[in-house]
């Protein structure tokens, strides 16, 4: 395998290790947002470096392999923000839990054009509400 390919396929990994890391733990959002910018940022080195020699990618087995292992990593990485996703979105209808649509608009069906269903005429200059 082409060294620099292969020096930067190892730091693609690392990156993948990195994030990987913070999601195994309860890590502040700066760091998973730091983690996957560096991830990002190996990726784009990799695909350019790719892109440069397209025969090393599909004639070195050793590259294939290491893409594949990045794959499998990139894919628990996913599973695990899924299920950060999912438990986030438990908490929060814990704290908000989400009412029926319909709990205010029905005292309010004749009424929807005055604020707060108050029993006030607008005055029309300014759209103001006069008792």
């Amino acid at each position: 395998m082409n060294p620099s390919v292969a020096g930067c396929l190892n730091e693609v990994q690392a990156s993948v290790d990195a994030l990987a890391k913070a999601l195994a733990q309860p890590a502040p959002p700066s760091q998973l947002t730091a983690s996957s910018d560096a991830l990002n940022l190996q990726a784009f080195k990799l695909m350019a470096l790719v892109k440069q020699t397209p025969s090393v990618a599909t004639q070195d087995p050793s590259l294939v392999r290491g893409l594949r292992q990045v794959a499998a990593s990139l894919a628990a990485c996913q599973a695990q923000m899924a299920r950060q996703v999912a438990l986030t979105n438990q908490a929060l209808q814990m704290l908000l839990p989400t009412t029926a649509g319909d709990t205010y608009t029905s005292a309010l069906q004749g009424r929807s054009g005055q604020p707060y269903g108050s029993a006030g005429r607008r005055s029309g200059e300014f759209r103001a509400i006069s008792a």
